[in-house]
């Protein structure tokens, strides 16, 4: 936590323009008073049940009447360079209510952190950088994210599960509202280095993905709805892909859902094998 927020404090955009807020689920109070010290805001939690939804939406109550114009979601272990707000501001100038930056890896140095790292840039390659040369929404990743704050405090409150992130994209698809992906702005992110913890972690989310697809497939908003919204609430912007039917941006969306958990259920599988593969280029052989 303290390399991400040293990160965030040493930010080439003026200081007085931006707040940094530390939600303390649970960490330890050394960690506490270290952070106390620095330019932040400190939210501490003592929940019996923690949850990254839930810390949003208390941390969310606790800001709304600050006068902001947009959030931006960082894990603890992410990393930004001192130009990222700068950056980010060029694109939320344009009128974008949701962004989704590039998360990237931080660390390789293990064979897992190796595979997670690929199954990351998939991610970006398919739903996110794909699905926006496409003209559809970027899907969401659960850090890096950027959200106009009146949206935010308004919506966060209905996210519940441990996708959050696939929740925000359920209510912005609902709302009418592109997601933007900017590729050239990197969020760097801690990728697992265990087995045990990238088999755990994508049980948990498969589990999480198949509840999600239930629970969005009866939400999908209607045709009328949806065009009316898209006219309504999008302002013109230098980000915003072509037009497209709204009949193709529902199908994809389920189809994201649908492939999410498809790919994901093959890497568990990918993960269980016993077996050493080579990876092209490399003369070591790496175990999975």
């Amino acid at each position: 936590i303290h390399a991400c927020v040293t990160s965030i404090l040493r930010q080439t955009y003026p200081a007085e323009l931006y707040d940094l807020i530390v939600i303390s689920d649970h960490m330890r109070p050394e960690t506490n008073a270290s952070l106390r010290k620095e330019r932040i805001g400190l939210i501490e939690l003592h929940e019996k049940e923690s949850s990254k939804a839930k810390a949003l939406r208390i941390a969310a109550e606790t800001i709304t009447d600050q006068p902001y114009d947009y959030v931006l979601i960082l894990d603890a272990d992410n990393l930004i360079s001192p130009c990222y707000l700068q950056e980010l501001n060029k694109a939320v100038s344009q009128g974008i209510k949701a962004i989704q930056t590039h998360r990237k890896a931080k660390n390789m140095n293990t064979d897992i952190a190796l595979l997670d790292a690929a199954i990351e840039e998939m991610n970006n390659s398919i739903f996110r950088k794909g699905h926006i040369r496409l003209g559809f929404s970027s899907a969401l990743t659960g850090s890096g994210m950027a959200f106009d704050f009146r949206w935010f405090v308004r919506n966060i409150i209905h996210t519940h599960s441990t996708g959050e992130d696939k929740e925000l994209e359920e209510l912005l698809l609902r709302q009418g509202i592109h997601i933007e992906y900017i590729d050239t702005l990197e969020t760097l992110d801690e990728k697992v280095r265990q087995p045990d913890a990238l088999r755990n972690q994508r049980r948990r989310w498969i589990a999480t993905q198949l509840f999600l697809a239930l629970k969005m497939g009866r939400n999908l908003p209607s045709l009328t709805e949806r065009k009316r919204r898209l006219s309504a609430e999008n302002p013109p912007s230098l980000y915003r892909p072509p037009q497209h039917s709204v009949g193709a941006h529902r199908i994809l969306f389920m189809c994201s859902l649908h492939f999410l958990s498809d790919f994901f259920h093959k890497v568990v599988d990918f993960a269980y094998l016993a077996e050493r593969c080579v990876i092209p280029g490399h003369s070591v052989q790496y175990e999975i």
